[in-house]
């Protein structure tokens, strides 16, 4: 799984800069992307049939063109998009024309599993003989909202196999999905320049951006999740509509299941741009607001000069791509619990701050900010359901985790007992929080530039010490 890092200027001119500038640096990026952009689909359509060598068409739809010679067979979606990004598709979905559903299920049977799955959206799962793969193969469809309440799935459906391809692809979200490989007569069909948004690295939607978000509101995280896993840029008409819908994101209509899964994928993918984007767009005002919180709760310069909670959780996030991390724990592959329990390990600041004022001196304290911050972790994960990522997120650990971040500040005194059944015990995720430990450490900075880092690495001596002890016990 990728897991891309990067910093705030790594974001589009236009989310940062104020109006009158933005203006002139849109129009400038505009024209560089333009030219960039010819020279880049000049390429693409060069490279479209090579790219769509390595699209593996299960035997059975090879037959279905065979058997019924005037059936047209699309690759389409996000499968065409990656392909063309040379990516490796997550999932393939295939449209089949002018073959009615029954008959397209009933030669489907013949290949192995064929489900009726998505019956109201013309969708067959279908599973080939000795093959674990599961593919979407559908019928053309139109969509028609129901009202414009932003309700997920919302739709009246009609499914249609004379229906044009390219209607079909006026239902999708964003142009880059709305492309379609034709499989007999190896050809791209793109009618809504989905090629030059992925020559521009644009999210931009089908159409009317508000008429497109209000069909579906889960749309608005959608486009920030392909923003970070695309590592594009919503482009400026997409991007303002979608920061003026985005309370709409708290809708009762919408299933938080869904959302979760966007939320922990951006997570998988890109934590820091995930957080700098949920913040600029103001998604996390709407679906996570105690995080803000931590924006302007200061610290003691004596440890953290780095600044505020916010930043320094920030910097947690950082630390776990950077090259430090990388020496320090070669074995660990970070991802979305690893990312969200660097980012909330301290969310209990805020809540727990106390200032004391001693002579000249003057006293900052967080008493049990990790166990008030393993509660609000925990009751934000169960509210956004991030546990319904595939097992990505699960809140019982991201809660221990946290509750467990301040351990490192015993390294001294731990004994090998709490050691093994801190970090060593198979069912808790010791590893991960070595990697917390780290993180913390790297992202809380002297006034003279040092990281604190040797409670760490004193931590990682003594859990190797102890590594060593139990297997001279076992050899014995």
């Amino acid at each position: 799984m990728r897991f891309a890092f990067g910093t705030t200027a790594a974001r589009p001119v236009f989310y940062f800069l104020p109006t009158s500038v933005g203006l002139l640096v849109i129009g400038y990026a505009t024209k560089v992307a333009r030219n960039l952009s010819r020279a880049k689909i000049r390429l693409m359509n060069t490279a479209s049939s090579a790219s769509f060598e390595r699209l593996h068409i299960p035997e059975a739809l090879g037959r279905l063109l065979k058997r019924y010679p005037k059936a047209e067979l699309f690759a389409v979606g996000g499968s065409v998009r990656d392909l063309l990004l040379g990516r490796e598709p997550r999932d393939i979905d295939f449209v089949v024309r002018r073959i009615p559903y029954e008959r397209l299920a009933k030669f489907l049977r013949g290949f192995g599993r064929a489900e009726l799955a998505g019956r109201r959206f013309g969708v067959i799962k279908f599973r080939p003989q000795a093959s674990e793969v599961m593919y979407d193969i559908g019928l053309p469809r139109l969509e028609h909202s129901l009202g414009l309440t932003g309700a997920y799935r919302a739709f009246k459906v009609q499914t249609d196999p004379e229906l044009k391809i390219e209607e079909d692809l006026g239902r999708r979200d964003f142009t880059v999905n709305a492309l379609a490989w034709n499989v007999k007569r190896k050809r791209l069909v793109d009618p809504f320049g989905g090629l030059t948004d992925l020559a521009a690295e644009k999210i931009r939607t089908v159409g009317d951006p508000a008429l497109r978000f209000r069909e579906d509101f889960t749309r608005l995280l959608r486009a920030l999740r392909f923003s970070v896993q695309l590592g594009f840029e919503v482009e400026p008409k997409t991007w303002r509509t979608l920061r003026h819908l985005i309370g709409h994101l708290n809708e009762a209509v919408l299933p938080r299941e869904v959302l979760g899964i966007e939320l922990v994928r951006m997570f998988q993918d890109g934590p820091l741009q995930a957080i700098d984007l949920l913040d600029l767009s103001g998604a996390l005002r709407v679906l996570m607001p105690e995080v803000l919180a931590m924006k302007g709760c200061q610290q003691t310069a004596d440890f953290h000069s780095e600044g505020d909670v916010w930043n320094h959780s920030r910097l947690a996030v950082e630390a776990l791509g950077s090259p430090e991390f990388k020496a320090a724990l070669p074995e660990v592959e970070p991802d979305a619990e690893l990312a969200l329990a660097a980012w909330l390990h301290d969310v209990g600041k805020p809540v727990t701050r106390q200032e004391s004022q001693r002579g000249q001196r003057h006293k900052l304290r967080f008493l049990r900010h990790d166990e008030v911050g393993a509660a609000l972790a925990a009751a934000l994960t169960d509210r956004l359901k991030l546990a319904s990522a595939d097992g990505l997120v699960k809140p019982e650990r991201l809660r221990w985790l946290i509750r467990h971040h301040l351990l490192v500040l015993s390294a001294g005194t731990i004994g090998p007992a709490a050691l093994e059944r801190y970090f060593l015990d198979p069912v808790l995720p010791g590893q991960k929080l070595l990697a917390l430990s780290f993180s913390d450490g790297w992202a809380s900075i002297r006034p003279g530039g040092a990281r604190s880092l040797e409670g760490f690495y004193l931590l990682q001596k003594k859990i190797n010490e102890v590594i060593d002890l139990l297997q001279k016990f076992r050899k014995n």
